[in-house]
């Protein structure tokens, strides 16, 4: 088992035995003064087989939460900081699903109190296990796991760079046993030279009497296709994975990948690295969406009553955005303003006071009064969650922009943020909002896109909260 292996397994049975004793810790607290019986009998009207289905479905979101969350990981590759952000981000979701499964009262009563204690233990203990971890000494760690045992095939300089690369991607991780290559012409570094093992006509010999998790292969593609060839040929005799790190065209941004098209393999450039996690994506995107849903619905039934009190017109505003890829979808709002908003809008048109081709005005006469406070407490987004349930957004990525303003984008550079998603809230969102300029407003959208990963995410919705309560920039 490798070291990546092995530390995911860590993780996932320390986060199965902290929600398993948050919950012991939740049942001893509410029953150590309110029952009559001894623990044992307190177990015993526990334990049943609803209960027990209730707990293994729950352990398996809990844990399923913390993954997506990417705290499966080798500490050695997440910042403490962005370690325990994740950490009370998955426990708080995690404990609104454990407010869902009544598992410690008859008549679904008093359960806030028992997934308070839940939440508190189950985050001291995540803390506090992976605080245990990342104080453990580098000799301590190398007893956990095993590093992968690596050949390099190359002697230049994408051999010394791939070197240099598997040395920094932590400790302990891989053990470079030496490099195999042909004489050449070139000059060899000399930590190169130093573990040179043979040419490439040896290489079969090596791999028959060397234990070799994985060949790595650092030739120049142009110069020695037939040796790449070669090598791999080698290492598939031999019962050895090979990889070439294939990247044969310059590019700064985006990902490659490898897809079969049409029963061939092909090689694609994506325009965004969430494509290569999008199922994660995805899963905290319904897993959130359907949660948020349920607690939710209580505040949906009062602000679409206000709505049909307050002003004449639909309570959900529908209009025509643009999403992925360019392609249009039905985005949903609770309505805050008159009925003839869209057809008073070219009046207006001389009053924006955005820079750019979007439309911003401070003092829109459409807006209702209650829509103005919808605005300013983003509730009247709360029905983009049916769009993340449909798959047409994301709860986090870039807002999704009216036919109006995108039809004035005037360079190809701002097309970039069709690349991925829409979103609920994005960087700008948790950044001023309506008080960012618009050429600012893009360049968040594309730092979030060329910079994502999870714990963005998670750090983006963490921080939408307190800039939703105090409503700075709002419109």
């Amino acid at each position: 088992m490798d070291r990546r292996t092995s530390v995911a397994w860590l993780w996932f049975s320390s986060d199965v035995s902290i929600a398993v004793l948050a919950t012991l810790a939740c049942l001893l607290l509410k029953n150590a003064a309110a029952t009559e019986h001894s623990w044992v009998d307190v177990f015993a009207m526990r334990i049943s087989v609803k209960n027990f289905l209730l707990l293994a479905i729950f352990l398996v979101l809990w844990t399923g939460i913390h993954h997506l969350s990417g705290l499966h990981v080798d500490p050695s590759k997440l910042p403490n900081r962005s370690a325990m952000l994740r950490s009370v981000f998955a426990s708080a979701l995690g404990s609104v699903f454990f407010l869902l499964f009544p598992l410690f009262s008859h008549d679904h009563s008093s359960i806030l109190l028992p997934t308070f204690i839940f939440f508190a233990v189950a985050l001291i203990g995540s803390l506090g296990v992976r605080s245990l971890f990342w104080s453990l000494p580098p000799r301590v760690l190398k007893k956990t796991s095993h590093p992968i045992r690596t050949l390099i095939i190359g002697s230049g300089p994408l051999a010394l760079r791939l070197h240099q690369s598997l040395a920094a991607s932590g400790p302990n991780r891989y053990v470079v046993l030496g490099f195999v290559d042909s004489p050449s012409v070139h000059v060899i570094p000399g930590v190169i030279a130093k573990a040179l093992l043979g040419s490439l006509t040896e290489l079969e010999s090596i791999l028959m009497s060397t234990p070799v998790d994985e060949v790595l292969i650092a030739l120049p593609l142009r110069s020695c296709y037939d040796q790449i060839q070669q090598a791999i040929k080698t290492c598939e005799r031999a019962g050895v994975p090979a990889a070439y790190n294939y990247q044969p065209f310059s590019h700064t941004l985006g990902c490659l990948q490898v897809e079969e098209r049409a029963l061939m393999p092909y090689m694609s450039w994506q325009p965004s690295r969430i494509v290569e996690a999008k199922w994660q994506k995805r899963s905290l995107d319904l897993s959130i969406s359907i949660v948020a849903l349920a607690v939710l619905s209580p505040v949906f039934l009062v602000i679409a009553a206000a709505i049909k009190l307050s002003s004449p017109g639909p309570i959900v505003f529908i209009q025509e955005r643009f999403g992925l890829n360019k392609r249009r979808f039905r985005m949903y709002k609770f309505r805050t303003m008159v009925v003839d908003a869209e057809a008073r809008q070219s009046a207006l048109e001389r009053l924006n006071e955005a820079h750019g081709p979007v439309f911003k005005m401070k003092h829109d006469p459409r807006i209702t009064p209650l829509g103005r406070l919808l605005r300013k407490t983003s509730l009247d987004e709360l029905p983009q969650l049916f769009n993340v349930l449909k798959g047409e957004m994301s709860l986090v990525g870039p807002r999704p922009l009216p036919n109006r303003d995108v039809a004035r984008f005037n360079d190809a550079c701002l097309m970039r943020r069709f690349s991925v998603k829409p979103g609920l809230t994005c960087l700008w969102q948790v950044n001023g909002r309506s008080n960012t300029s618009f050429d600012q407003w893009i360049a968040l959208d594309l730092q979030y896109i060329d910079q994502w990963s999870i714990a963005l995410d998670v750090q983006i919705l963490v921080k939408t909260v307190p800039a939703v309560i105090r409503g700075i920039g709002a419109a």
